[in-house]
């Protein structure tokens, strides 16, 4: 598989939309992982961030990460951004997992509204993304979260980002935790 079929086949399988879907096409999924991981290309970033879906991924989240890692990290961060807009679920969900490698104070806007946007799973990966990044914005945002989360396992998340971004050093500190 060369550079073109591999953005081609990349691109007309975003997102992957179903387990079964991918369990056809994964063998073609690997040649042009395999070709991006021998050939770092900033365009095959979009379209790697783009091809999630809810679904086990049969280990190729990591092939994933292990490609962009090799790509300019300016270049990801922007298409990452991007990525945890989307209008599909599973594709912000599993951008707001990658952002954990890619912290980046870039990032918080779309983790944020991952947050918001997201079922209980987004909520948690948002969070993780954004208990690395030290920044005031992300300091406003967790007092704010922690006064409306109603569920207790988001609440717990919330207050011990909260308490480890105190103790690290970032200027927390005025909401009282309980």
């Amino acid at each position: 598989m060369d550079k073109n079929q591999a953005l081609v086949f990349l691109t007309t399988h975003q997102p992957i939309r179903a387990e079964n879907e991918l369990r056809k096409i994964i063998r073609y999924f690997h040649e042009a992982s395999y070709y991006f991981q021998c050939h770092p290309d900033p365009a095959c970033v979009p379209v790697f961030l783009n091809c999630f879906g809810h679904y086990s991924n049969m280990g190729i989240y990591t092939t994933i990460e292990n490609i962009l890692l090799e790509v300019d990290r300016d270049i990801v961060l922007y298409h990452l951004n991007e990525a945890l807009y989307s209008q599909c679920p599973a594709i912000r969900y599993w951008c707001a997992r990658l952002a954990q490698t890619f912290f980046s104070p870039q990032l918080i806007d779309g983790l944020i509204y991952v947050y918001e946007q997201g079922d209980l799973s987004s909520q948690c990966a948002a969070l993780t993304a954004l208990s690395d990044i030290r920044h005031r914005k992300v300091e406003n945002f967790l007092e704010q979260a922690l006064t409306r989360a109603t569920d207790t396992d988001l609440l717990v998340l919330l207050k011990f980002v909260y308490t480890q971004q105190a103790m690290e050093g970032s200027p927390l500190g005025k909401l009282a935790i309980n």
